[in-house]
């Protein structure tokens, strides 16, 4: 999984939440969920 960072066009190797780089659509969807609901509490 690559993640680019807003208004660059540059790529960091990423993982799910799962440890993967590749995984499921709800893989996906629960990585995402995770790092905005630890971002939303600080």
């Amino acid at each position: 999984m690559r993640c680019s960072a807003a208004g660059s066009e540059t790529y960091t190797d990423t993982r799910l939440a799962t440890g993967q780089t590749t995984g499921s659509a709800t893989d996906a969807y629960d990585t995402a969920a995770l790092i905005y609901l630890t971002d939303y509490q600080k």
